[in-house]
């Protein structure tokens, strides 16, 4: 597992502290995705490098869609871009988990720029939140248990507290970091989080490869 701090994150510690975004606890932009037939479709994403953004979405397959353009959006802002390729990190009934491949680089500045990501194995004892400020509760992994299965796999962990407007669940310290996914369909009080930690030799191993290719 890759425990470092990703190299988009760190160079651009000047732009996340003149960014518009740090009244905000975290940074997730609407990604909306135009198909052949005009429609169009919405998610929350982070851009993690220049050329790659990590969504998360509810029951929605970009890859078997055929988008012809998809943009970043934040506010009033927008930045568009072609596809290059969608590497799928998890697919599982409602829940859908891509890392978006552009196939150009963004430019980044004050409003658009990339998403530390959280890279501890370990859990954090507190500050959880989700984008609207509202704090996250890790709690018992048996709150979440399934009518089939009395356990979590190391790859999730249960929380308590509501989605807000976002699916994006942050750890707040020296920086905000974004820790995992939870998914909002429902007014259960407790809820599955996805750890983004679980997924950080695949992203790796397409954004930064150890061969530079």
């Amino acid at each position: 597992m890759c425990l470092k701090l990703f190299p988009a994150c760190e160079k651009t510690q000047d732009l996340r502290s003149a960014g518009i975004h740090n009244n905000t606890i975290q940074v997730p932009y609407t990604i909306n995705f135009v198909d052949e037939s005009g429609s169009v479709s919405s998610c929350d994403g982070v851009l993690i490098e220049k050329r790659f953004v990590l969504i998360a979405r509810m029951a929605y397959n970009i890859e078997q869609q055929k988008i012809l353009n998809f943009f970043l959006t934040y506010r009033y802002k927008a930045v568009s871009k072609k596809i290059k390729k969608v590497h799928t990190l998890r697919t599982f009934m409602l829940e859908y988990i891509a890392l978006v491949e552009l196939d150009s680089d963004v430019d980044y500045n004050n409003w658009l720029y990339p998403t530390c990501l959280y890279t501890s194995e370990l859990n954090p004892k507190s500050g959880l939140m989700n984008y609207d400020g509202k704090p996250i509760k890790i709690t018992e992994d048996s709150n979440c248990y399934d009518p089939y299965s009395k356990e979590l796999s190391p790859d999730r962990v249960c929380v308590e507290g509501n989605c807000g407007s976002s699916n994006l669940v942050v750890e707040v310290g020296r920086k905000p970091q974004l820790f995992g996914f939870i998914y909002c369909y429902n007014n259960a009080k407790y809820r599955t989080l996805y750890k983004v930690s679980s997924f950080l030799d695949t992203i790796e191993n397409i954004v930064w490869p150890k061969n530079g290719k």
